[in-house]
């Protein structure tokens, strides 16, 4: 998995994803009926940089009706490269806004949860919006 994400997020390797399908259909993993699902969104920098929004991708495989909820508000340093939970924690404290209306079930994308900063920047953005339900899925838990 770790190559996976990795080749994914830092190579631009949307070849990879027919592989990301597999082991997500190999997991059991199914989307609720009512559940938006929506991705934490790459800021533009981070866009140009890579060439492509890898949680986008990600969230389009377990959804092909994946919606844009979320846009980053600012830019921000790689939480990879905080090692403390509060850096990480600051450095997305308002880096996200909603762009659209939030549905009540939501299930947020990411490629890795490691602190978990990120993924709760977001849901309190959607929770703030609308949603009473978020859930989280990723790929990989980097602890």
């Amino acid at each position: 998995m770790r190559i996976l994400v990795t080749r994914l997020k830092y190579q631009s390797a949307s070849c990879l994803i027919p592989a990301i399908k597999h082991v997500i259909e190999r997991s059991g993993y199914r989307v609720a009926g009512d559940a938006a699902v929506t991705w934490v969104p790459a800021s533009k920098k981070r866009l140009a940089e890579r060439g492509l929004d890898h949680a986008r991708a990600i969230a389009q495989v377990l959804s092909p009706n994946a919606l844009p909820l979320l846009e980053r508000a600012r830019h921000t340093l790689t939480n990879a490269t905080l090692e403390q939970h509060e850096l990480r924690e600051g450095n997305v404290v308002g880096a996200f806004r909603a762009i659209h209306p939030i549905p009540e079930h939501v299930i947020l994308v990411d490629d890795v949860r490691t602190s978990g900063a990120t993924a709760s920047a977001c849901a309190k953005v959607l929770r703030e919006n609308g949603a009473k339900n978020v859930d989280l899925v990723t790929l990989a838990y980097g602890g």
